[in-house]
Formats: C-alpha cells, structure tokens, sequence
C-alpha cells in the first residue's frame, strides 16, 4: 500500500508526464527489439515495426484478460 501511495504521489507532483515515462517507454522498446531480433538481422524499419506489433499484442493480450475477468463477475 505505501508503494502505490508513493507511486501515485509521485505523478501527482509530475508536470511532464510524457517525459517521465520516457525511459520506461524506450527500455520497453529496446528490450522488445532485442527479443525480436536478437541478431540484428532485420532492417530498421521492420524491427521498429515488429516492435510496434508486439506491443499492440500485448496491450490486446491485456484488454483480453480484463475483458475475461470482468466477464467471470
């Protein structure tokens, strides 16, 4: 609970929230790169696009589990 209090403390005193969050936003990317393509092998544009598919994966993936659980209540 003290976390979650610090947390949402933390981005209330955020002016920039988009800067905040832009070095979970860009590792997030970087660690989905690397698992797409851990050699290297693609273009740049077809890695940022692999990237940009799975991240829409997971956010389907996610709104599915909700949606799955919402429908169990």
């Amino acid at each position: 609970m003290r976390a979650r209090i610090a947390g949402l403390t933390g981005w209330s005193n955020t002016r920039d929230r988009t800067e905040r969050a832009r070095g979970a936003y860009e590792t997030r990317r970087a660690n989905l790169a690397e698992r797409l393509d851990p050699d290297g092998a693609m273009r740049p544009d077809e890695r940022a696009a692999a990237v940009d598919s799975a991240i829409k994966a997971q956010m389907a993936r996610a709104a599915f589990a909700r949606s799955r659980k919402a429908a169990r209540r």
